[in-house]
């Protein structure tokens, strides 16, 4: 934002460019992989065949330079270099047998070569992501279909007994379940990647790069104060109709790089959203303030200035009372934090129920792909519509490739 001028932004829409398929040597690594990874692997040729193609089609989502990277892993996996260093025998991975080939993909897993290291564990999430996400496998560990709801399977999933309170987060008594959700029309000011035919060009005071917990709000904030904003979102706007509880094809929806996002080197992978809403709408609504300590720190430290605990414990209740963050009952605990709860307090322990931001949640258990109730105050539901009915424009599927300042006269 400036007081001499508005800010610049140009879109431009470039050409998809579409990456050719594993070399057939690297694909031949990746099916010899597959039985390391998953106890029972698909038998057969063909059903080997189609999981090696799905992960081949799932690198679509990678940036270009990750998806060199995923196939420079299976050239050295599947090369005799890594077989040497893991079981010191001088072979192609393929060539070994089934005991060999698990016991050389276990020593990777825990290499002390980090570059060994992360090429194992790349593959390995690789492959999970993709097995996991198969209709057969989907089916066999309880999703139902996209117009049925999982049934409650344990005793903490579903609404809890008695009368819903406005000052709890929790549904309670009987609540009907949709098993069909319409689309709804897309909100005024939101404009995705495929509605942009041409170039365009065009000023505003401000742009606001993202749509979650940071820029959602910003957006929100300086719209209703009356600043003409422009916000630019990388993943799709999607809403409550597209969450249907199917986690594998979600997760590839709704999470920067398909959820294959990983540090540089592989070695950590990072779970981002990457949708309107960006991590907020997949979160697990935990409402943690910053520490005072912290604060403290980057003030003392940091020279940050304006962020001491006495000036943000105001800003942390306004946004608290605006996402409805509030304490979970306790009746409402599965059995792991009931446990953790009671030992602390046996002990003698500091122990406080966490906040979430949700209002009527059914405990449906899919907080990670979406909130098919619209239960989750996630700022898909809250500050992103809040700056679009202030006049914000949203360009949804839009990346932000770089940022270049100009000075006006």
């Amino acid at each position: 934002m400036t007081d001499t001028a508005a800010v610049s932004s140009e879109f431009r829409t470039p050409p998809r460019v579409v990456l050719p398929h594993l070399s057939p040597a690297q694909r031949a690594a990746l099916d010899a992989l597959i039985p390391c990874v998953i106890d029972g692997a698909p038998p057969g040729t063909e059903a080997r065949a189609d999981l090696v193609a799905r992960c081949d089609a799932r690198l679509d989502a990678l940036p270009p330079h990750r998806r060199a990277q995923f196939g420079l892993a299976l050239d050295v996996l599947g090369g005799r270099i890594a077989v040497s260093l893991a079981i010191a025998s001088p072979r192609r991975f393929g060539s070994l047998d089934a005991a060999q080939q698990r016991r050389c993909f276990g020593r990777w897993l825990d290499s002390p070569l980090a570059p060994l290291r992360s090429a194992a564990h790349s593959v390995r999430r690789l492959i999970l992501a993709v097995h996991y996400a198969r209709p057969e496998v989907a089916e066999a560990i309880g999703y139902a279909g996209p117009l049925q709801l999982r049934s409650p399977q344990v005793p903490w999933e579903g609404p809890l007994p008695g009368v819903s309170r406005p000052d709890e987060p929790v549904a309670r008594g009987p609540v009907v379940l949709p098993t069909h959700i319409a689309p709804p029309p897309l909100p005024r000011g939101v404009i995705p990647a495929v509605a942009m035919r041409d170039d365009l060009h065009r000023t505003a005071d401000v742009v606001v790069i993202g749509t979650g917990a940071g820029g959602a709000v910003t957006a929100a904030r300086l719209a209703e104060a009356g600043f003409e904003v422009v916000v630019l979102e990388s993943g799709a706007y999607r809403t409550r109709a597209d969450f249907d509880e199917r986690e594998a094809d979600l997760t590839e929806k709704l999470y920067a790089e398909g959820g294959l996002r990983t540090t540089d080197d592989a070695s950590v992978a990072l779970v981002q959203g990457n949708t309107v809403g960006g991590s907020t709408t997949v979160n697990w609504m935990i409402m943690l303030r910053t520490p005072d300590f912290v604060l403290d720190q980057w003030a003392t430290e940091s020279g940050v200035y304006g962020m001491t605990p006495r000036e943000m414990s105001p800003v942390f209740e306004r946004v608290e009372r605006e996402v409805h963050a509030s304490a979970v009952p306790e009746d409402a605990h599965s059995a792991n934090n009931r446990i953790l709860l009671d030992g602390a307090r046996s002990l003698g322990w500091k122990v406080s129920t966490a906040q979430i931001n949700a209002t009527n949640c059914v405990r449906c258990g899919f907080c990670g792909v979406g909130c098919r109730h619209d239960a989750k105050q996630s700022t898909l539901v809250t500050f992103v519509p809040r700056a679009l009915t202030a006049g914000a424009t949203l360009h949804a599927d839009t990346h932000v490739d770089r940022i270049e300042v100009r000075e006006y006269q």
